[in-house]
Protein backbone atom coordinates (compact mmCIF):
# COMPACT_ATOMS: atom_id res chain seq x y z
CA UNK A 1 0.00 0.00 0.00
CA UNK A 2 1.32 3.47 -0.80
CA UNK A 3 0.46 6.92 0.48
CA UNK A 4 -1.83 7.78 -2.43
CA UNK A 5 -4.05 4.83 -1.53
CA UNK A 6 -4.42 6.23 1.98
CA UNK A 7 -5.80 9.64 0.99
CA UNK A 8 -8.62 10.94 3.14
CA UNK A 9 -10.83 13.95 2.78
CA UNK A 10 -9.72 16.68 5.22
CA UNK A 11 -12.85 16.35 7.38
CA UNK A 12 -12.44 12.62 8.05
CA UNK A 13 -11.09 11.65 11.44
CA UNK A 14 -8.04 9.44 11.53
CA UNK A 15 -8.77 6.27 13.45
CA UNK A 16 -5.92 4.28 15.06
CA UNK A 17 -5.84 1.64 12.33
CA UNK A 18 -5.58 4.26 9.60
CA UNK A 19 -2.94 6.16 11.58
CA UNK A 20 -0.92 2.95 11.81
CA UNK A 21 -1.23 2.36 8.05
CA UNK A 22 -0.08 5.89 7.24
CA UNK A 23 2.84 5.69 9.62
CA UNK A 24 3.96 2.36 8.16
CA UNK A 25 3.61 3.69 4.60
CA UNK A 26 5.94 6.56 5.57
CA UNK A 27 8.48 4.12 7.03
CA UNK A 28 8.35 1.96 3.91
CA UNK A 29 8.86 4.93 1.58
CA UNK A 30 11.78 6.25 3.66
CA UNK A 31 13.40 2.82 3.60
CA UNK A 32 13.31 2.91 -0.20
CA UNK A 33 15.20 6.22 -0.16
CA UNK A 34 18.16 4.85 1.79
CA UNK A 35 19.69 3.46 -1.42
CA UNK A 36 19.13 6.62 -3.51
CA UNK A 37 21.56 9.17 -4.87
CA UNK A 38 20.76 11.53 -7.77
CA UNK A 39 21.79 10.27 -11.19
CA UNK A 40 24.87 11.70 -12.85
CA UNK A 41 22.86 13.80 -15.35
CA UNK A 42 21.58 15.98 -12.47
CA UNK A 43 24.97 16.77 -10.93
CA UNK A 44 25.32 19.96 -13.02
CA UNK A 45 22.15 21.39 -11.43
CA UNK A 46 21.97 23.45 -8.22
CA UNK A 47 20.40 20.60 -6.28
CA UNK A 48 18.21 17.52 -6.35
CA UNK A 49 15.60 16.95 -3.69
CA UNK A 50 13.11 14.39 -2.50
CA UNK A 51 10.04 15.59 -0.64
CA UNK A 52 9.15 13.76 2.50
CA UNK A 53 6.83 10.89 1.56
CA UNK A 54 4.09 11.51 4.12
CA UNK A 55 0.62 12.95 4.08
CA UNK A 56 0.06 16.24 5.90
CA UNK A 57 -2.52 14.97 8.34
CA UNK A 58 -0.50 12.14 9.87
CA UNK A 59 2.43 14.45 10.65
CA UNK A 60 0.54 17.64 11.52
CA UNK A 61 0.74 19.11 15.03
CA UNK A 62 -3.05 18.74 15.32
CA UNK A 63 -3.45 15.13 14.16
CA UNK A 64 -0.02 13.51 14.26
CA UNK A 65 1.25 11.57 17.23
CA UNK A 66 4.13 13.37 19.02
CA UNK A 67 6.24 10.20 19.10
CA UNK A 68 5.72 9.64 15.38
CA UNK A 69 6.57 13.27 14.59
CA UNK A 70 9.85 12.78 16.46
CA UNK A 71 10.46 9.57 14.49
CA UNK A 72 9.83 11.46 11.24
CA UNK A 73 12.56 13.98 12.05
CA UNK A 74 15.01 11.24 13.08
CA UNK A 75 14.28 9.24 9.92
CA UNK A 76 14.85 12.31 7.74
CA UNK A 77 18.25 12.85 9.37
CA UNK A 78 19.19 9.16 9.24
CA UNK A 79 18.09 8.83 5.62
CA UNK A 80 20.17 11.87 4.66
CA UNK A 81 23.16 10.15 6.25
CA UNK A 82 22.42 6.96 4.28
CA UNK A 83 22.18 8.93 1.04
CA UNK A 84 25.49 10.64 1.85
CA UNK A 85 27.00 7.18 2.21
CA UNK A 86 25.79 6.34 -1.33
CA UNK A 87 27.64 9.28 -2.87
CA UNK A 88 29.96 8.20 -5.67
CA UNK A 89 33.49 9.66 -5.61
CA UNK A 90 32.75 11.32 -8.95
CA UNK A 91 29.91 13.37 -7.39
CA UNK A 92 32.51 15.80 -6.12
CA UNK A 93 31.14 18.35 -3.72
CA UNK A 94 27.60 16.91 -3.61
CA UNK A 95 26.46 17.75 -0.06
CA UNK A 96 23.48 16.00 1.53
CA UNK A 97 21.05 17.60 3.99
CA UNK A 98 17.79 16.88 5.73
CA UNK A 99 15.70 20.07 5.75
CA UNK A 100 12.99 20.05 8.41
CA UNK A 101 10.10 22.52 8.44
CA UNK A 102 8.70 22.78 11.96
CA UNK A 103 6.03 22.45 13.25
CA UNK A 104 4.10 21.37 10.13
CA UNK A 105 6.81 19.03 8.77
CA UNK A 106 5.02 18.69 5.42
CA UNK A 107 7.54 20.86 3.51
CA UNK A 108 10.46 18.81 4.83
CA UNK A 109 12.80 17.19 2.34
CA UNK A 110 16.15 15.61 1.70
CA UNK A 111 18.38 17.65 -0.56
CA UNK A 112 21.66 16.97 -2.34
CA UNK A 113 23.35 20.28 -3.14
CA UNK A 114 25.72 20.42 -6.10
CA UNK A 115 26.09 24.21 -6.31
CA UNK A 116 28.20 25.59 -3.45
CA UNK A 117 26.74 29.08 -3.72
CA UNK A 118 23.17 27.83 -3.46
CA UNK A 119 24.07 25.49 -0.62
CA UNK A 120 25.46 28.32 1.55
CA UNK A 121 21.97 29.57 2.35
CA UNK A 122 21.32 26.25 4.12
CA UNK A 123 24.77 25.38 5.49
CA UNK A 124 25.15 25.12 9.27
CA UNK A 125 28.46 26.98 9.24
CA UNK A 126 26.99 30.04 7.47
CA UNK A 127 26.49 33.07 9.71
CA UNK A 128 22.84 33.97 9.28
CA UNK A 129 22.00 37.61 8.57
CA UNK A 130 18.57 38.24 10.05
CA UNK A 131 16.07 40.88 9.07
CA UNK A 132 12.98 41.48 6.96
CA UNK A 133 12.64 41.02 3.21
CA UNK A 134 9.70 42.38 1.21
CA UNK A 135 8.20 41.17 -2.06
CA UNK A 136 4.95 42.12 -3.85
CA UNK A 137 3.00 39.36 -2.07
CA UNK A 138 4.14 40.09 1.49
CA UNK A 139 7.27 39.83 3.60
CA UNK A 140 9.39 37.42 5.61
CA UNK A 141 11.35 38.14 8.77
CA UNK A 142 14.06 35.88 10.14
CA UNK A 143 15.59 35.47 13.58
CA UNK A 144 17.69 33.01 15.52
CA UNK A 145 15.55 30.22 17.01
CA UNK A 146 15.01 30.25 20.77
CA UNK A 147 16.09 26.62 21.19
CA UNK A 148 17.54 23.71 19.23
CA UNK A 149 14.79 21.52 17.77
CA UNK A 150 17.12 18.53 17.38
CA UNK A 151 18.06 18.73 21.07
CA UNK A 152 14.43 19.17 22.13
CA UNK A 153 13.39 16.07 20.18
CA UNK A 154 16.48 14.12 21.25
CA UNK A 155 17.53 13.57 17.63
CA UNK A 156 20.82 11.70 17.23
CA UNK A 157 23.03 13.56 14.77
CA UNK A 158 25.03 11.21 12.52
CA UNK A 159 28.82 11.46 12.53
CA UNK A 160 29.98 14.08 10.05
CA UNK A 161 26.70 16.03 10.19
CA UNK A 162 25.98 19.41 11.81
CA UNK A 163 22.72 21.24 12.49
CA UNK A 164 21.40 24.78 12.34
CA UNK A 165 18.01 26.45 12.40
CA UNK A 166 16.22 29.69 11.64
CA UNK A 167 12.92 31.09 12.94
CA UNK A 168 10.74 32.66 10.25
CA UNK A 169 7.68 34.87 10.31
CA UNK A 170 6.03 35.27 6.92
CA UNK A 171 3.11 37.48 5.89
CA UNK A 172 1.04 36.73 2.77
CA UNK A 173 -1.17 39.47 1.29
CA UNK A 174 -3.14 36.79 -0.60
CA UNK A 175 -4.40 35.18 2.60
CA UNK A 176 -3.87 38.18 4.93
CA UNK A 177 -2.27 35.75 7.33
CA UNK A 178 1.01 35.67 9.20
CA UNK A 179 2.75 32.30 9.45
CA UNK A 180 5.41 31.39 12.00
CA UNK A 181 7.63 28.39 11.49
CA UNK A 182 11.19 27.17 11.78
CA UNK A 183 13.48 25.63 9.20
CA UNK A 184 16.14 23.26 10.52
CA UNK A 185 18.97 21.67 8.56
CA UNK A 186 21.07 18.61 9.37
CA UNK A 187 23.83 18.71 6.75
CA UNK A 188 27.12 17.02 6.02
CA UNK A 189 30.01 19.04 7.42
CA UNK A 190 32.60 20.53 5.09
CA UNK A 191 35.19 18.32 6.78
CA UNK A 192 33.24 15.23 5.79
CA UNK A 193 32.90 16.47 2.22
CA UNK A 194 36.66 17.09 2.01
CA UNK A 195 37.52 13.49 2.94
Amino acid sequence: MNLRQLDLSPDQAMDPALRSLREQAFRDEMEKLTGWFPDRASWAEEFQNVRMPADAKSISPEHGDAGFRQEVVQRLVDTAASIAGNKPDAAGHGRVAAIVDWPLLFGSEICVFFDRGYERAFAPETDQQHGRTYWPGGWVCSAAPERNLFDDLDIAMPAGFAAAGIALTEYSKDTDHTYRYERWVAMETLERIAQ
